[in-house]
């Protein structure tokens, strides 16, 4: 196999201009929740439909998504997804209802889950593992901004507009992004690797079970969806925590949820340096530390700095942890990257869905405290839990590459 060429940086920046969207899009919601819960005379919890809509799709659609990237090229099919996204996001406008506001997000959410995972596969395809880690931090920096961009204005464009114009906007950007992506693919500079992949339902169900049959596959599955389930049931309640608790206007909740993008911005400037200090291991124990002492303190900061630097907690923590799961999920399975990349992110946000229905039943239940601390005590586990698994991933790749030694050695 020839060796992979070097990635460009305008291909970093266009494919990081489409996850910038992919990030705002889903998390424009959150801040949103309050006010939709107001339109439709219904609870938080059910008004979290234009969240949970949106993940669940975003999730089951990744096992669609893996397999065209993989026959047809990655940064193809993500420059089609952004296009079919800009009218997604634009219909959400015309929902007269929570069944119709689902039903539309849900859409949004089929062709917007094409833009991150096959983005990272194609940086899996042209840059090697040593260096992958770093440079997803690069490509990262887009989706981080989309996140503060997302929370910002679904809280301050929501104090001024209302939420169906904000939907509206976030299309017409869609829009640009898969413009930018169009230009760059007629460049010449996207060297997009297209493998002879089938595409029949069966194929596509052989191809998944083959690689859950491989154990390593299934420790970075199992750890994405639990860290998926803790940490959006648990953050994508801050808003509604602070309209609840202080009474806080949408455009101030939005600042607020902001400070997580923040965090994910401080992960990106010092990713080379602390990958160095930590390794991949100390990472996660690192991430899950950060993340619990941010989420246990979330109930005591307050509604001013306490609780920006709760936020930023979360974002640093956050992307500490899911950027070494990242990494790995980019090398699980070399020859189906594409497809391996997108049942990592189905976990994610299928993990995510199922996490925040689980948070809008405890909140009512046992209130946001209780809520808070649980995901901050469960991710401090994880991290130790995914420590430990990953030294077992080590040992055993070690083994098997001994043993293969062994075997090509030739007996004297």
């Amino acid at each position: 196999m020839p060796p992979a060429p070097a990635i460009g940086r305008r291909s970093i920046a266009a494919l990081s201009g489409a996850a910038f969207m992919s990030s705002a899009a889903t998390r424009v919601g959150d801040p949103l929740i309050p006010q939709i819960a107001n339109d439709f005379g219904t609870g938080v919890g059910a008004a979290a439909v234009v969240t949970t809509a949106f993940a669940f799709a975003y999730g089951v659609c990744q096992l669609v998504h893996g397999p065209f990237g993989d026959r047809f090229g990655k940064v193809r099919v993500v420059t089609l997804a952004a296009a079919c996204s800009a009218l997604g996001m634009a219909s959400v406008a015309a929902a007269n209802s929570l069944v119709t506001l689902g039903l539309f997000r849900f859409l949004g959410g089929i062709t917007a889950s094409a833009v991150i995972p096959l983005s990272m596969a194609y940086i899996g395809d042209v840059v090697p593992y040593e260096q992958r880690q770093a440079t997803l931090a690069r490509f990262l920096f887009g989706q981080i901004l989309g996140t503060v961009f997302g929370q910002i204005a679904g809280g301050v464009l929501g104090e001024f507009l209302h939420w169906r114009a904000i939907f509206l906007v976030f299309g017409a950007l869609y829009v640009v992004a898969a413009a930018v992506l169009a230009m760059e693919m007629r460049s010449g500079r996207v060297v997009d690797r297209r493998d002879a992949v089938e595409l029949t339902p069966m194929a596509i169900l052989r191809r998944y079970a083959g690689l859950l049959a491989r154990r390593r596959v299934r420790i970075v599955l199992a750890v994405v969806f639990i860290e998926a389930v803790l940490f959006y049931g648990g953050f994508t309640f801050f808003g509604a925590y602070l309209h609840t608790r202080f009474g806080l206007d949408y455009a101030r909740i939005g600042l607020m949820l902001a400070f997580f993008g923040v965090g994910g911005l401080v992960y990106v400037a010092f990713a080379r340096r602390l990958i160095a200090t930590l390794g991949e291991r100390g990472f996660a124990v690192a991430g899950g530390i950060v993340l619990c002492l941010a989420f246990i303190a979330a109930p005591f900061a307050g509604s001013g700095p306490g609780f920006a630097a709760v936020a930023t907690g979360c974002g640093l923590g956050f992307y500490m942890m899911h950027t070494t799961l990242q990494t790995n999920a980019t090398q699980m399975a070399p020859e189906a990257r594409g497809s391996a990349v997108s049942i990592f992110a189905s976990c994610l946000f299928i993990g995510s869905a199922i996490g925040v229905a689980i948070g809008g039943a405890m909140i009512e239940r046992v209130g946001y405290g209780a809520l808070f601390t649980a995901s901050g005590v469960g991710l401090l586990g994880l991290g130790f839990g995914f420590n430990l698994l990953l030294a077992a991933i080590r040992r055993e790749a070690a083994t098997s590459s001994s043993r293969a030694a062994s075997a090509d050695t030739p007996a004297r």
